[in-house]
C-alpha cells in the first residue's frame, strides 16, 4: 500500500484534513505527511485492486519501517467509506464464527 506514487497535491489536501481532524502538536510535521501519505497510497491501492475491504499487519513493521503506526490512517479511510481491519480482528473474526 504504501508503494503507490502520490503527488504533491493530494498530500497537501490530505496533510489538512489530517489537521482538522487530530491534534497533531505531539507528532511531527514529518509523521504527519507520513500519516496523510499512507491515507492516499491507501486509496490508491484499494481502488486500483477493486478490493471491498483491506486489512492491515501493522506492528511491528509499519513502526520499524515508516516510523507511524497505521491507525490515524485507517481511521480516516474508514471515515471515507472504506473498511479497514487491523489483521488480528481478522484472527478473532474467523474463531468466532467457527
Amino acid at each position: 500500500m504504501y508503494a503507490n506514487e502520490v503527488e504533491d497535491r493530494e498530500l497537501e489536501g490530505s496533510v489538512e484534513n489530517i489537521k482538522k481532524l487530530f491534534d497533531c502538536s505531539y507528532v511531527t510535521e514529518e509523521q504527519v505527511k507520513k500519516v496523510a501519505y499512507l491515507v492516499e497510497s491507501s486509496k490508491k491501492f484499494i481502488n486500483n485492486n477493486k478490493l471491498d475491504a483491506i486489512a492491515v499487519r501493522c506492528w511491528p513493521e509499519f513502526a520499524a519501517n515508516y516510523g507511524i503506526s497505521p491507525c490515524a490512517a485507517m481511521s480516516i479511510l474508514q471515515d471515507m467509506g472504506y473498511i479497514t481491519a487491523c489483521e488480528g480482528m481478522l484472527r478473532q473474526h474467523f474463531l468466532c464464527t467457527q
